[in-house]
């Protein structure tokens, strides 16, 4: 039975430890045919390569010739495909597809290499007649370090170049021609899906898959060892990912038809320009010496590697002990003073972890990066004024990471700076307008200065880019009350509780729009959900107390205003909504009490005082009327 793939010839590309040996298994199971002088397994890939050592040994040799290796990151000079030295390398190529493979179709090539040198394998391709499918196969840049790192002792800041490397070179070099990314997690939970998405978006026909060819795939990917497993966020959280690759590997998530091209080609500009400031002559960047060649500076490096394990694996006081180990031989290093930094705060240790930062900035003067990580440390431990100096350092070392202009702006926001603060969330949204977050904190601020028709754009902007967030709508919800159009005031409201019903926020936002609708019932409903949800905030009961107040259930209003009395007892306003309901009432004493003390916590506010002399004169003339009342002395 046909599978859809009989006559196609499937280049799997990559960068290594991404998935492309199980995808490259799979196809062969499926129908494809692999090379005949494959490579043995290994310790660290005991199910096999599955790929040509000849091939990988061509490579390599070319890599050479262009005084590179796998294992160096660093850019292809630029004229490279017409070097003299690349020339016989596509004639050998295309002797090499002749022999390792019996069938003109329905064959599979994979070496992570062929990513960076693409054109000698096009050209021998095409050459035999045939016109290759792309498979890129994509895998969270964290797992492809920590793989990295256990297999060869890589550190993050190299693995992390090496990817983005290999992914942009595969991304610009396959343009027009037929391509699709593989999303390793996804491959691995369903690859089935996974490979019909792609092929379907190469215009491959999708047949049914044979039942036995089915059970060796699912048994193949059963056993296939995943020992490093990453979120999204823990990337973009990690220290050693600079702001281009978390933009690419964003862009890449988000992107599985590869249809951005303007996108990837303002990435990879910033990857030339990034390599050009630091590294311009055209010989091997030395990153590849960075790899352990002696016992001793191997042991080093795993000692640090593991210390950080410790550290994400929940032991920090593990990791605190092997890190000051290594301190007491590295007393220089910026990078140990703030792995430091960072489990003395997870220890709790925040006074610790502030020196081990400064320790950090003040050793890596030249380096953006333990900067940022103080002014975050400091921002998120209430010192703005010094977090903002921190920032402001970094971005002069640095200027187009978005992620640190995001933070300056809310540490603005913090100082009560709202124009500067806005000045910086425009920056961090023109660095990378495809951050959500970035375009829904701009959106606040906006809404924060009375900006409603841009802070409403704005805030549609973040739902665009991801509808699955709850506050996104919240923010909607009260920018469209801002401008009188409540009902859809109303629906972003209920949109924001269906994506999360247990947000008190939202629940309390949405009685709020429906109490001013006049839709008392439905508000009272809302605001006794948010009260469920979370009992101790103040507000929430005394916009209970209003709408029963509304419904003439004065005896549940006067509760709930003195439940938020004391829950707030230093807020005025609670006050003043007990002691207008307690003159309605009829309880004046009760109720010139409350006012009073709303007056003296705020005496600015002149319905305060207002009220509290309203009452006081009520009070008087009770008294006066009951002296008239009263009989004469004497009479009886």
């Amino acid at each position: 039975m046909e599978t859809g793939i009989e006559n196609e010839a499937f280049l799997v590309l990559g960068m290594h430890r991404s998935g492309t040996s199980v995808l490259t298994r799979t196809l062969n199971i499926l129908g494809a045919q692999l090379p005949h002088n494959l490579m043995r397994p290994a310790k660290d890939n005991p199910l096999g390569f599955w790929e040509s050592g000849t091939v990988m040994t061509l490579n390599d040799r070319l890599l050479f010739l262009l005084n590179r290796s796998w294992d160096d990151p660093k850019p292809l000079p630029t004229e490279w495909k017409r070097s003299p030295d690349v020339i016989p390398a596509i004639d050998d190529a295309q002797r090499l597809l002749c022999s390792e493979f019996d069938v003109a179709g329905g064959l599979v090539l994979k070496d992570p290499r062929i990513s960076r040198l693409l054109p000698v394998w096009r050209h021998a391709f095409l050459s035999n007649g045939l016109s290759p499918v792309c498979l890129i196969a994509c895998r969270n840049p964290l797992e492809v370090y920590r793989s990295l790192n256990a297999r060869n002792g890589i550190d993050a800041e190299h693995a992390f170049s090496l990817w983005v490397s290999y992914v942009l070179e595969a991304e610009i070099e396959t343009r027009g021609m037929r391509r699709a990314l593989v999303h390793y997690d996804q491959f691995l939970n369903n690859w089935r899906d996974e490979l019909s998405h792609a092929f379907t978006s190469v215009g491959i026909a999708i047949h049914q898959w044979p039942d036995d060819a089915r059970a060796r795939a699912d048994a193949a990917i059963d056993q296939t060892s995943r020992h490093h497993e990453a979120t999204c966020d823990e990337f973009l959280d990690h220290c050693d990912a600079n702001s281009l690759i978390k933009d690419t590997y964003t862009t890449i998530r988000f992107d599985d038809a590869l249809e951005h091209t303007e996108r990837f080609d303002e990435l990879r500009q910033r990857w030339r320009a990034n390599w050009e400031a630091a590294d311009p002559n055209p010989m091997t960047s030395g990153l590849h010496h960075v790899m352990p060649n002696s016992r001793a500076l191997r042991d080093a490096r795993h000692l640090r590697e593991v210390s950080s394990l410790l550290k994400f694996s929940g032991e920090p006081d593990e990791a605190d002990g092997a890190l000051r180990e290594q301190l007491l031989l590295n007393p220089g290093d910026p990078a140990i003073h703030q792995a430091l930094s960072r489990v003395m705060e997870q220890l709790g240790r925040v006074g610790e972890a502030i020196d081990f930062a400064r320790a950090a900035a003040e050793l890596g003067a030249d380096l953006s990066h333990p900067t940022h990580h103080l002014g975050t440390l400091l921002a998120r431990h209430g010192q703005p004024a010094e977090a903002e100096l921190a920032l402001r350092k970094s971005i002069k070392l640095v200027d187009d990471v978005a992620a640190v202009h995001n933070l300056l702006s809310q540490v603005l926001n913090q100082l009560g700076r709202t124009e500067d603060a806005i000045a910086a969330a425009r920056k961090t949204v023109e660095l990378d307008p495809a951050l959500p977050l970035a375009q829904h904190h701009l959106g606040v601020l906006l809404e924060q200065s009375g900006v409603y028709g841009e802070a409403e754009t704005v805030i549609r902007t973040s739902i665009a880019l991801n509808g699955r967030v709850p506050d996104f709508y919240q923010s909607l919800s009260r920018v469209l009350w801002h401008a009188g159009r409540m009902d859809e005031a109303i629906a972003a409201a209920r949109k924001a509780i269906e994506l999360d019903p247990d947000l008190p926020h939202a629940q309390h936002l949405l009685g709020a729009l429906l109490e001013q609708s006049a839709a008392f019932d439905e508000a009272e409903t809302a605001f006794r959900k948010s009260i469920a949800l979370n009992g101790e905030v103040p507000g929430f009961h005394q916009s209970l107390s209003r709408v029963l107040w509304h419904a003439g259930r004065m005896n549940e209003a006067i509760a709930a205003a003195r439940k938020a009395v004391d829950l707030a007892p230093n807020l005025p306003l609670a006050y003043y909504l007990l002691g207008v309901q307690l003159e309605q009432y009829g309880a004046l004493d009760e109720a010139e009490g409350a006012l009073k003390m709303a007056v003296e916590l705020d005496g600015e506010v002149s319905r305060y005082k207002l009220a509290m002399n309203r009452v006081r004169k009520r009070l008087v003339d009770d008294l006066d009327r009951i002296d008239t009342e009263r009989p004469p002395v004497g009479e009886a």
